[in-house]
């Protein structure tokens, strides 16, 4: 089965423990490729 976000809001779990200068201390991503789109094309000459 395909896995299902609990929330659509994201959160970042884990903040390393840093003692040197300015770092990226979390990235943040989120769950894509879960749309659909739907295109009707009816320019003259279009395949169907």
């Amino acid at each position: 089965p395909r896995g299902r976000a609990s929330c659509e809001v994201g959160r970042i779990r884990f903040w390393p423990q840093v003692e040197e200068g300015p770092t990226v201390l979390g990235f943040m991503g989120y769950k894509a490729g879960m749309t659909h789109v739907f295109l009707v094309e009816d320019k003259p000459g279009s395949p169907d």
